[in-house]
């Protein structure tokens, strides 16, 4: 075990000699022996030793208070009084001087130890509390932010330099909320309750005394006696919510760009409508009517689905249970068919697809639909058209059309057939990378199953060409 170091002050050199005697059997090694005030300061900073034993009444021109100021002051090493004397004024004089202890003469062995030991221990605890403020003062000083520390009364305790020149003072105990808030009574927002009880608040904040956007950290901290108080960590960000501002702005006004072009298209198509409804007056052809008909049928499921963008909060994503039963009110109406007649069954619940997506799905429906409506119930027979699209697991689409209908004549070849509708259903699953599968039993089912259109994708396709 390494001996702690000691240097004994004493003028007189019997009782120096003595006390050297008794720390050398008690385990300690004595590095030097002063009998002077100059002389100790001089063998303190040869030395550095652990601890001085310093007698206050010293012969010269310094005396033992004047020599352990100068020691602590220059070499923070502690400094245990011997003294014959116990005067009220003797004693005030070495306070200031922030002695470890005081033995008086004559001395007693155990006391001299026991203080001893005490007074190293203490030292050593101070010294790293010492290090430990050094180290924290040094990180709050280089934190690009206020940091101040209040305790449960309100009062700062503590403010970074930052804080102190915003203010232009050092506000020490006065009331965190006067000085950073301008309010004469504690924060409404404030939760020292919670940050007292060891829990750490965030937040961000504008703070209408300064006109200033704060992100505000709030923890609990200990004092040296334990205490527990609440230190704050507030960074200015007013800079990054202007501009988080002006993105906010900008993504509006192409919100609204947006909605006012998915409007014009919806117009517009309802324009070829209407202009393919004034030429079908002129047409006798029951099939070229028939033929115009479904065309507008088309644009219809088209126009519809940028007027639920239109009218939607969210235009990347349509809700596609509204839009079936739109559109499939739609076609009954086009078709001149009752709901009591065909009962329609739809299950597309949470099911949202972007306009890449939609559109071609919703002409793939459009046109499943309509054969139905068409073909599957001859001389208006009763019968169910069941529709479910859902999301699986692994992200894919599955869509289902089924009706209980005639089903599909047995001469039909399915892979070759020539109509348009059947075509476009077959192009549609392609575009959208999809498999079709058509089942002729009790009726008949369509099923496709697809992945939604990947648009980020496709532009970093395009950036590549």
């Amino acid at each position: 075990m390494v001996k702690s170091k000691i240097l004994v002050v004493e003028d007189n050199k019997i009782i120096s000699l003595e006390i050297k005697q008794r720390l050398e059997s008690m385990g300690y090694e004595v590095v030097a022996v002063a009998y002077a005030g100059e002389e100790a300061i001089t063998k303190a900073t040869e030395k550095l030793p652990d601890l001085v034993l310093m007698d206050i009444k010293l012969s010269g021109k310094m005396d033992g208070i004047e020599a352990a100021e100068k020691i602590r002051v220059l070499l923070d090493i502690p400094v245990v009084y011997l003294t014959a004397y116990s005067d009220e004024s003797t004693l005030q004089r070495a306070k200031v001087t922030e002695p470890f202890g005081y033995i008086v003469k004559p001395l007693e062995e155990r006391e001299l130890h026991s203080t001893i030991e005490i007074s190293l221990y203490k030292h050593k605890i101070e010294k790293k509390l010492k290090e430990s403020e050094s180290k924290y003062h040094s990180i709050v000083e280089s934190f690009d932010g206020l940091i101040y520390i209040n305790d449960s009364d309100y009062s700062l305790k503590f403010l970074n330099n930052k804080l102190i020149k915003k203010i232009g003072r050092n506000a020490i105990d006065e009331k965190c909320h006067k000085v950073l808030y301008g309010l004469d009574s504690p924060c409404q927002w404030c939760q020292m309750d919670i940050i007292l009880r060891e829990n750490t608040v965030r937040s961000e904040r504008y703070n209408t005394f300064d006109n200033t956007w704060y992100d505000e950290v709030h923890t609990s901290v200990r004092d040296k006696d334990g205490k527990i108080m609440k230190q704050s960590m507030m960074r200015d960000i007013t800079e990054r919510k202007k501009d988080e501002e002006k993105i906010i702005e900008s993504l509006r006004e192409k919100e609204v760009m947006l909605s006012e072009i998915h409007h014009r298209v919806k117009n517009n198509l309802q324009i070829i409508s209407s202009l393919l409804n004034l030429q079908s007056s002129f047409i006798i052809d029951k099939a070229a009517l028939t033929a115009i008909k479904e065309s507008r049928n088309r644009v219809s499921s088209m126009a519809l689905i940028h007027e639920k963008l239109y009218k939607s909060k969210n235009l990347s994503k349509i809700d596609f249970e509204d839009y079936i039963k739109h559109l499939t009110s739609h076609l009954l109406q086009i078709y001149a068919v009752s709901k009591v007649k065909v009962e329609l069954k739809i299950n597309a619940t949470q099911v949202f697809l972007t306009v890449d997506t939609a559109i071609p799905t919703g002409l793939i429906i459009n046109e499943l639909i309509s054969n139905s409506l068409k073909h599957a119930f001859p001389d208006k027979k009763e019968g169910k058209i069941e529709i479910e699209l859902k999301q699986t697991a692994i992200g894919e689409y599955y869509l289902k059309v089924k009706d209980n209908g005639c089903g599909i004549k047995k001469d039909v070849n399915l892979n070759s057939t020539t109509t348009l509708g059947m075509q476009l259903i077959s192009m549609l699953t392609k575009q959208l990378a999809g498999e079709m599968k058509i089942e002729n039993e009790s009726g008949t089912s369509v099923t496709i199953k697809f992945k939604e259109a990947n648009y980020k994708e496709r532009l970093k396709e395009k950036s590549t060409v």
